[in-house]
């Protein structure tokens, strides 16, 4: 490669890196339009601000090394670099100390964010020490005590095998079944599997839950609501196969992003017969819910202006479907539209700095419940946190975590 290619290449990498930078640091300096359209290089910078910080110092050098700073576009592109390095840097280091706040008041690290259960004493959490490590090199101390099954067959339906992997204690605690745990990936309905998010699933395994992961049908091919009645299926085939695995029969639900949509779902909407057809005498009650960043509100997607890609997206790929031709399928498959008192303990997480689904999504949620009459719904806001900022075992997840497997304790 010539030097003056690095030189552009260089360069380029630089303003991509500010720029998102500044996406993940203050996404509401973007227009919504912009916004929405870079939260997902948002997030990729948000998830991996380490390993890009490691590769700009890399690349900074190889241009050095070819001679590439005596060029005014390397130059500046250094100090783009810089200016980027800072900001992640001040980013890096405050999540060292900033933390969640839960029904409007901030969780330190020596206490328990939920009340216990006193036959659940043995599972509480010591202060937690905070530790960069896990992020850096992408690995967690649970990982080594979980046993892992994969690509266990729980439904078939138009000819396709769906699976789900299941994430358990490799030595079985004698005390009885241990709390099932159904997790719902994201993906906007059209993408994403069921192992995308491991941390997650080790950490709680390792606590003590049997965590069955499951994948289900994705738009465009299988247009929504089909990937709600597998969710729904899913439920019923934990009821009646879980003690195989040790677990119990009623699971607490959750996912992040379209997988917290279906985990909402699957909240407030036990006993609906027309959301599990060919199943509607199987209970898919669930224990309790927790929604990492979800939608409640399709609807209000469609109808709002603001996003008409939003909207293009979810009357086009995902329902295939005009909301103005059939507005009671979306009605149908939205939260807000099964809210009631009787609805299941709900933990609702999402990040501030969220660029894709803002938290006034969450807020709004967790308003429509409490109005609802919904008594045990709670609100956890994650300071400088972006969309699936869970993914990674950052500080963010890792005192995210402490809430969430407090939450299903109390439970």
């Amino acid at each position: 490669m010539t030097t003056l290619g690095l030189v552009y290449i260089y360069f380029a990498c630089s303003v991509f890196l500010l720029v998102n930078t500044v996406g993940v640091v203050k996404p509401r300096l973007f227009p919504p339009p912009l916004m929405l359209l870079g939260s997902m290089s948002f997030i990729v910078v948000a998830l991996f601000a380490p390993q890009l910080m490691l590769l700009g110092l890399g690349l900074t050098v190889a241009l050095w090394w070819k001679g590439g700073l005596h060029h005014k576009l390397g130059q500046l592109g250094l100090v783009f670099h810089v200016m980027a390095w800072a900001l992640l840097g001040l980013h890096l280091l405050r999540m060292r100390t900033v933390l969640p706040i839960l029904d409007g008041r901030p969780v330190r690290d020596d206490e328990e964010p939920f009340p216990i259960k006193e036959e659940n004493r043995a599972r509480v959490y010591p202060p937690m020490r905070i530790t960069y490590a896990p992020l850096l090199f992408q690995r967690t101390a649970a990982m080594r005590d979980i046993k892992v099954t994969r690509g266990v067959i729980y439904r078939v339906i138009d000819g396709k095998k769906l699976r789900l992997d299941i994430y358990r204690p490799k030595e079985r605690p004698a005390s009885g079944p241990q709390p099932s745990v159904v997790y719902l990936h994201g993906g906007a309905w059209l993408a994403g599997t069921r192992r995308q998010s491991p941390y997650l699933m080790y950490e709680l395994a390792s606590a003590g839950y049997v965590v069955f992961s499951i994948d289900y049908r994705l738009a465009p091919r299988h247009p929504m609501p089909a990937g709600l009645y597998d969710c729904k299926a899913a439920i019923a085939w934990v009821a009646e196969h879980a003690a195989e695995y040790g677990a119990t029969a009623e699971a607490i639900v959750m996912g992040g992003s379209a997988g917290g949509h279906l985990a909402a779902m699957l909240a407030v909407s036990d006993g609906i017969a027309h959301l599990q057809p060919g199943f509607e005498e199987k209970s898919t009650r669930v224990r309790g819910a927790v929604v990492l960043y979800g939608i409640a509100n399709l609807v209000g997607l469609v109808e709002e202006p603001l996003y008409p890609l939003a909207s293009w997206l979810l009357e086009r790929v995902v329902f295939q479907r005009r909301f103005r031709d059939e507005p009671d399928l979306f009605h149908r498959s939205q939260p807000l539209t099964y809210l009631s008192a009787n609805s299941p303990p709900i933990l609702l997480i999402h990040g501030e700095n969220d660029s894709l689904i803002p938290i006034e999504e969450a807020r709004h949620f967790f308003e429509k419940l409490g109005h609802a009459g919904a008594t045990r719904v709670h609100l956890c806001e994650v300071p400088l946190a972006v969309h699936a900022f869970e993914i990674v075992p950052s500080p963010l997840h890792q005192r995210a975590v402490r809430i969430i497997r407090s939450f299903m304790d109390s439970l």
